[in-house]
């Protein structure tokens, strides 16, 4: 899949923005829907996944929102937080990403290793030396991938899914 194509947005990419909602709900919904109750869902995509909240979000100078496109649709998007718009405290030199999602559809055909490939030049040109993130534990498929490119599991990770507190494993790569 080499005709993928990356897109930074911006505060003003109003029509992204609604876009990137429209995709984030798809994903999310069919990636976590089991594991909720409906109002616990309703209530996330309400407050997590809102225009309003990625319009906020994308006035941070150091979170990052990528959507990506293959053949003029936006198939996956990515979150990538510096400095003080990382979800925790961690040391200098590190990057998060916060939102890693491939459309369903997509799985399998080396999309997410392209994304990871795309995180990895990011965090080089940021001199970032360690990517990290927080994955669900019961997400086998994802974890299995961020195992697979060399992450490690390092501990866990908050996660307040509307009011359920879980802990995610949180999983770090050290970057050459």
């Amino acid at each position: 899949m080499e005709d993928l194509h990356f897109r930074l947005l911006k505060a003003e990419d109003s029509k992204l923005i609604f876009e990137l909602r429209e995709l984030a709900v798809l994903i999310f919904e069919r990636t976590f829907a089991h594991t909720v109750s409906a109002e616990q869902m309703q209530d996330y995509l309400n407050n997590n996944l809102s225009i309003e909240q990625f319009n906020f979000e994308l006035q941070h100078p150091e979170s990052y929102f990528y959507l990506i496109e293959y053949q003029g649709k936006w198939i996956a998007y990515i979150k990538l937080n510096s400095g003080a718009a990382q979800t925790e405290i961690r040391p200098e030199g590190q990057l998060e990403i916060q939102r890693f999602y491939v459309h369903p559809d997509f799985h399998g055909k080396g999309i997410a290793q392209q994304m990871m490939r795309f995180c990895e030049s990011i965090a080089r040109q940021q001199k970032v030396n360690r990517l990290w993130l927080g994955v669900a534990e019961d997400n086998t498929r994802a974890l299995k991938f961020y195992l697979k490119e060399g992450f490690c599991k390092t501990g866990v990770h908050p996660f307040d899914f509307a009011g359920k507190l879980e802990f995610d494993w949180c999983v770090e790569k050290e970057l050459e």
